[in-house]
C-alpha cells in the first residue's frame, strides 16, 4: 500500500522550516529534512557545489528519491553524471544507504517534461536506515558560460519509504528547502555620519557608520557631481568620506544635504539631511606683533586670530599688506612704508568676511639725529696777558664754544665722537684750552698763526661737547681771529647714515 501525505504549508512556517528542517506525516511522521545550506556565494563558470540532504527520525527507510528544479536551468551543467569525478549533476547515497550492484543502480533521472527537474535516489537500498542519517549529496556545477548572475536549486518533491509499495512522498517546494547560488549582497545602511555639519569654506571629513559597505563603495553629499565625495573604504561598517567646500552664503543658516553611499554592485543608502555646510564665521584679530615701525619702512607682523581662510587678505592703514596664510589661527604680512600714526589692520577672507584691529599698528616718525650749537657762535674779546694764554685759567681772553647732539631717540646722547675743525686766521697763536666731555688727556693744543688742525672728543652726559680757545698778546700784538667747526656723523631712527655739520664758531681777538 502506497501511502502519499502533500503539504503546502504557509509560507511563515516554511520559512521555520527552512532553517530547522522538514516534517512531514505519514509513517515517518517524525522525520525533519534538512539542507546542509541555505546559499553559496562566490561561484564562477563551470565551478560546483554540493548539497547533503540529511533526515532524521526515519523508520526502515530504504527507498529514498529527491528532486531538485535548477533555475534558470541555463545557468547548471544539466550532464547527468555518474560520478563525482565527472561535471553536472552527480548523487552520491548517504553511506547508510549502500546500493545493490546489481539491482537498481543509484543515479540521476531528468524528468522528461520538465528539463529543470532532476531526480537522485534509488530503491531496494541493501540497507534500511532507521533514525537519523545522511541521505545522499547533490554535487552540482555551474554552466560553461554562466555569468554569475542570481540563481537557485529548490527541492520540489522527497521520497522516503520501506520499499517501492509503501512510501510517503511530500511536496516540499512550500517549505523552502532551497539553495541560492550566488544571492545579491545585502544594501548598504547608514547609521550615523559624524561630523554631522562643516564650514562651507573648507573640505570636511567626515565617517559614515553602518552595515554592508563593500570595498569601492562611493560616497556623495548633496546633489550633483561637485559635491562627490573622496571615500575611503574602512571595513563593512565604516567609511571616511571628504566633503568637499559649498559656496554657501553666509547671510543663510546653512545649506543641508544628504549622504549617499553606493556599492559598487549599484545598492545604495541614503541619509536624508545628515550633514550641513554652515556658513564660514567671520575672522578675528586677537593680536598683532610688533604693533610699531618706521613710517618709512616696510615691517613683517605677525597677525594671531580665528577662522582665517587661505586667500586672505591684509591692509594697514588702507595700504594692501602682502600677506601669508599660515593657517586658520595665524597671517603674516609684510606691511609698506606709511603715514606716522595709529592705523587700523584688516583681514578679510575670500568669502568677503573681515576683522579690523582698529589703530593695531602705528607709524612711527623717522627720527633723525641733529648737532647744533649750544652757545654763542660769535665772540670778540681781548687777548689774555702773556704768559696766560696756553691755560685755562679764567683770563680775560678764554671763549667757550658749545655743540649738542641728540641721536634717533630724539634725545641727547652720551659718548657721540665730535670732530673739531679749528683754523688761525690772525697773525698770533691761539690755544684749545679745555673741553667739556671726553678729550685727549686735558692737553692744551696750540693753533699757529696761519695754520689749520683737527681734534676729537665724545658728548657728555647732557649731549653737549664744549670747547675753550684763548689768545695772549701785548699792546704790540696784532689781532687773531679762529674759526672752528663741530661735526659727526650718525644713523637716523631707520638706520640711515648723516652726516651732522658743520656747525660753525667764530672768535676774534
Amino acid at each position: 500500500m502506497t501511502k502519499r501525505v502533500s503539504k503546502a504549508l504557509p509560507l511563515t512556517l516554511a520559512f521555520l522550516l527552512a532553517v530547522g528542517g522538514a516534517a512531514f506525516g505519514g509513517d515517518n511522521a517524525g522525520v525533519v529534512i534538512s539542507f546542509d545550506k541555505s546559499e553559496v556565494s562566490g561561484l564562477g563558470a563551470g565551478e560546483s557545489f554540493t548539497i547533503n540532504v540529511t533526515a532524521a527520525g526515519m523508520v526502515q527507510v530504504r527507498d529514498v528519491a529527491i528532486e531538485l528544479k535548477l533555475d534558470p536551468v541555463a545557468a547548471f551543467n544539466t550532464t547527468v553524471a555518474s560520478s563525482v569525478d565527472a561535471s553536472g549533476i552527480v548523487f552520491t547515497p548517504g553511506a547508510n544507504f549502500a546500493a545493490l550492484a546489481a539491482l537498481n543502480p543509484v543515479g540521476i533521472t531528468v524528468d522528461p517534461d520538465d528539463a529543470s527537474l532532476f531526480t537522485g535516489g534509488g530503491s531496494d537500498f541493501l540497507n534500511k536506515t532507521d533514525g537519523d542519517a545522511e541521505l545522499g549529496t547533490f554535487t552540482i556545477t555551474m554552466a560553461d558560460d554562466y555569468d554569475g548572475s542570481e540563481s537557485s536549486v529548490t527541492a520540489t518533491f522527497i521520497r522516503l519509504g520501506q520499499n517501492s509499495a509503501d512510501v510517503d512522498d511530500f511536496l516540499t517546494e512550500a517549505l523552502g528547502l532551497a539553495v541560492a547560488v550566488n544571492p545579491p549582497a545585502p544594501a548598504p545602511s547608514i547609521a550615523s555620519v559624524d561630523p554631522a555639519e562643516g564650514f562651507a569654506s573648507a573640505n570636511t571629513v567626515i565617517t559614515i557608520s553602518g552595515a554592508n559597505f563593500q570595498d569601492g563603495a562611493t560616497v556623495t553629499v548633496g546633489d550633483g557631481d561637485e559635491n562627490d565625495a573622496s571615500g575611503v573604504f574602512v571595513d563593512a561598517n565604516t567609511m571616511t568620506a571628504t566633503v568637499p567646500n559649498h559656496p554657501v552664503a553666509f547671510d543663510t543658516e546653512g545649506v543641508v544635504a544628504d549622504v549617499v553611499v553606493t556599492n559598487p554592485d549599484g545598492q545604495s543608502a541614503n541619509a536624508v539631511g545628515a550633514f550641513t555646510w554652515r556658513p564660514n564665521p567671520a575672522p578675528a584679530i586677537a593680536s598683532v606683533d610688533p604693533v610699531e615701525g618706521f613710517s618709512g619702512d616696510t615691517t613683517v607682523i605677525t597677525i594671531s586670530g580665528a577662522n582665517f581662510l587661505d586667500g586672505a587678505t591684509v591692509t594697514v592703514g588702507g595700504n594692501d599688506a602682502a600677506g601669508v596664510f599660515v593657517d586658520a589661527a595665524t597671517l603674516t604680512a609684510t606691511i609698506p612704508a606709511g603715514t606716522a600714526g595709529g592705523a587700523d589692520v584688516v583681514v578679510t577672507n575670500p568669502d568677503d568676511l573681515a576683522a579690523t584691529a582698529a589703530g593695531g599698528f602705528t607709524y612711527l616718525p623717522v627720527i633723525e639725529p641733529t648737532l647744533s650749537a649750544a652757545s654763542a657762535t660769535d665772540a670778540s674779546v681781548d687777548f689774555s696777558p702773556v704768559g696766560s694764554g696756553a691755560a685755562e685759567d679764567g683770563s680775560d681772553g678764554e671763549v667757550t664754544f658749545t655743540a649738542i647732539f641728540t641721536d634717533a631717540t630724539g634725545g641727547p646722547a652720551i659718548s657721540q665722537e665730535i670732530i673739531w675743525e679749528i683754523t688761525n686766521h690772525g697773525s698770533e697763536p691761539a690755544y684749545l684750552v679745555g673741553r667739556l666731555g671726553e678729550w685727549q688727556n686735558g692737553s692744551v693744543l696750540e693753533i699757529p698763526a696761519g695754520s689749520s688742525t683737527n681734534t676729537g672728543g665724545t658728548t657728555g652726559e647732557n649731549g653737549t661737547a664744549s670747547a675753550t680757545f684763548d689768545a695772549e698778546g701785548d699792546r704790540s700784538a696784532g689781532s687773531t681771529s679762529i674759526s672752528v667747526t663741530a661735526s659727526t656723523t650718525a644713523d637716523n631712527s631707520e638706520g640711515e647714515s648723516r652726516d651732522l655739520g658743520p656747525v660753525t664758531f667764530t672768535a676774534t681777538w
